[in-house]
C-alpha cells in the first residue's frame, strides 16, 4: 500500500507541474509572473503551497489496510470542484485516474 500511495502522490506531482494556457499574472507582493490555468487544466503553480502540501498517507482500519493522496489545504477542495466563481480545475481525480493502472498493478504484486 505504501507503493501504490506513492505512486499517485508521485503522480499528482507531476499533475501539478507543467505549463498552463490561461491569462498572465503577477504573484502577490512580487515582480514574478505566471501563466495561470485555463478552466478543465490543473492549477498552475503560484507559490507551489498547494503542491508542497500534498501527502500520502497508509493506515490500519481493522484487518484493512488503507491509503490516502490529499492535502488538507481547503484551496486544493476549491481548485479541484470549482466555486460559485472560478471553473474548476481538477487536479487530483486526473491524478487518481492517470495512475490506476500503475496502482493496480503495485496491488497484485506477491509480497514476501
Amino acid at each position: 500500500m505504501y507503493a501504490a500511495a506513492q505512486e499517485v502522490r508521485n503522480e499528482t506531482l507531476r499533475t501539478l507541474s507543467g505549463n498552463r494556457t490561461g491569462k498572465t499574472y503577477r504573484v502577490p507582493g512580487t515582480q514574478v509572473t505566471y501563466v495561470a490555468s485555463a478552466p478543465g487544466e490543473a492549477p498552475a503553480v503560484q507559490t507551489g503551497q498547494l503542491r508542497n502540501s500534498v501527502r500520502d498517507r497508509v493506515y490500519s482500519e481493522g484487518k484493512s489496510v488503507k491509503g490516502e493522496v490529499g492535502t488538507e489545504l481547503m484551496k486544493g477542495l476549491w481548485l479541484e470542484k470549482g466555486t460559485s466563481k472560478m471553473a474548476p480545475r481538477p487536479w487530483l481525480e486526473p491524478s487518481f485516474d492517470k495512475s490506476l493502472e500503475r496502482v493496480k498493478e503495485i496491488l497484485s504484486r506477491r509480497w514476501f
